[in-house]
């Protein structure tokens, strides 16, 4: 799985991730199972603040394209 963010963009990052994400699994390259990597490391990746990613996973939510579709990694307990 590939995102990209432009910070150049007028749309804000957390609605391109959001987007991407639809995309991504309306377009069948995230299929339902697949595990996202958490948010942490996304935002890592995407040079991100973890609150923005965050924030897309709750606009994913919204479009109801929650749990049934993907899993979110999950940090292990300590």
């Amino acid at each position: 799985m590939h995102l990209r963010v432009s910070k150049d963009s007028p749309v804000p990052i957390h609605e391109q991730i959001s987007g991407q994400l639809v995309l991504l699994i309306a377009t069948r390259k995230l299929l339902p199972g697949e595990t996202l990597p958490s948010i942490r490391t996304l935002a890592r990746t995407l040079k991100v603040h973890h609150n923005t990613v965050s924030e897309a996973m709750q606009d994913r939510k919204s479009t109801r394209l929650n749990s049934s579709h993907v899993k979110r990694s999950r940090m292990p307990s300590s």
